[in-house]
């Protein structure tokens, strides 16, 4: 993700901790969470034993983001501008680890 006006909020979670991050809870797809990163309800008590990572990225910065990264977006109330490019990892021993995680 690159900024080019404006700025972006990333709250991001590894995928080894998925179990704290509730993902499929109730009707929800796996590659879904229901809770609010920013402001966790306390109806989801295991989210506080994840390791939160909180990053502002603004004008001219980007954002690698590893894929199946948990993560929660804001972007400025005015205007913000950004590109953004999503790839499928082309590595088989990733993309095991990456089944793994999500079927664990």
């Amino acid at each position: 993700m690159c900024v080019l006006s404006g700025w972006k909020d990333f709250t991001i979670v590894s995928p080894f901790h998925s179990d704290f991050v509730y993902m499929g809870h109730g009707d929800l797809p796996a590659n879904y969470s229901p809770v609010n990163f920013d402001d966790p309800s306390d109806e989801f008590p295991k989210f506080s034993d994840a390791t939160v990572l909180k990053v502002r990225i603004q004008d001219g910065d980007c954002l690698f983001l590893p894929a199946n990264w948990w993560h929660r977006v804001t972007s400025a109330p005015v205007e913000t501008i950004a590109v953004s490019f999503w790839y499928e990892p082309h590595d088989r021993v990733i993309s095991l680890i990456q089944d793994f995680i999500q079927n664990f």
